[in-house]
This record gives C-alpha cells, structure tokens and sequence, in this order.
C-alpha cells in the first residue's frame, strides 16, 4: 500500500487519488484535502500539525535535541570530575619542607634571556637642495 505525499498515511486499494506532473514526479494523495494542500496551496505536509508526517518530524527532532542535551550532560560530567581530580590533587600535596629532596635529581632551571636594548634611530637628513648651485652658475656665466 502507498502512503500519502502530504501526510504519509497509508492508502487503502482502491481508493485515493495519483497525479503525475509533467517532469515525471508522481504524487499518491488520500483525499482532496491533501491533494489540494500539496498542489493548490504549496504546502509541505511535515510543516502541518494534523498530519502523520508533521508527528514523525516531530519526534525526530525531539529525538535529535534528547541526544544534544545527553551529550552535553555527559561533557559536563566529565569536566566536573577532571576539576573534582585537581582540586584533590592539590589538597595532597606535600609541604615542600617535608619532601625527601635527597631522592629526587636537582632540576635544571631554564636560562632567561635578557631582551636586548634597542638602538635609537637617528632620523634621515634631507638631501641639500641643488637648486643655489644652478643660481650660482647662472650668476657666473653672466658675469
């Protein structure tokens, strides 16, 4: 048995109704209310609260929020627990004037680099202009 384009309920034999457009898709449609709804109004049958497609539509989007708010319970459950581990490891740690020192390697400290002065620019002296010169040898060659 075929199910309803618009509201994907079941169509008994025998009765209903198929429409073929001109680009080949083919439509099964239980009554006049679903044909006209899909073909008269534009319609999608999944956007429609009476229909058997709009409550399955429906239940997968509950279903995809369940497994949303699960995941992040289960992301927050575990960031508790890894701050439950550093809050205890920090209550036991020992003082440092009761380690036993004499059994651990001296640690190497890291050498610190001193940033280096930097220079001060001095700033660019503009080119001498050579425009007295052209002046003077236009004096001279007058003379």
């Amino acid at each position: 048995m075929p199910n309803c384009s618009f509201c994907d309920e079941p169509i008994q034999k025998g009765t209903g109704l198929v429409y073929a457009k001109k680009d080949g898709t083919i439509f099964n449609f239980c009554s006049s209310k679903c044909r006209k709804n899909t073909l008269g109004l534009k319609r999608e049958g999944r956007r429609q609260k009476w229909t058997e497609a709009a409550r399955k539509f429906q239940a997968r989007q509950a279903s995809k929020k369940e497994k949303e708010a699960k995941e992040a319970k289960v992301t927050k459950r575990v960031e508790e627990q890894e701050e439950k581990k550093q809050r205890a490891g920090a209550k036991l740690e020992v003082p440092p004037g009761l380690k036993d020192e004499s059994k651990k390697a001296p640690e190497a400290k890291p050498q610190e680099k001193k940033p280096e002065p930097k220079k001060e620019e001095k700033p660019k002296e503009a080119p001498k202009k050579e425009e007295p010169k052209k002046e003077e040898a236009k004096k001279e060659e007058k003379k």
